[in-house]
């Protein structure tokens, strides 16, 4: 249903309140240097979020700040250490050290 709002262009915030935009990447624990393969959240995302007249936009804004409140940010599962970036999910450790 929601991929024929978009197909219609009938979408709106209500119908993405849960998702956050995520990418694959190789993440490094700094403390334990540890490597995981994340999900992590689009650094762009974290910015302000302009209009189409290149003004802040503060209502798509809120809607960012209330997503990231949403999300369990990941922690180091080896040490607990907090990553440098956004690490919504942790997919895999790496043990080959051998990104694929």
């Amino acid at each position: 249903m929601l991929d024929q709002k978009v197909i219609n262009d009938t979408f709106n915030d209500q119908d993405f309140i849960n998702s956050i935009k995520t990418y694959i990447q190789r993440v490094v624990c700094f403390t334990c240097h540890q490597e995981y393969v994340s999900l992590v959240i689009d650094p762009g995302a974290i910015y302000i979020i302009l209009d189409k007249s290149g003004k802040p936009d503060s209502s798509k804004l809120d809607l960012l700040e209330k997503k990231l409140h949403r999300v369990n940010l990941k922690k180091c599962p080896n040490c607990s250490s907090s990553f440098t970036i956004y690490v919504a999910k942790i997919l895999y450790k790496c043990e080959d050290k051998k990104f694929t």
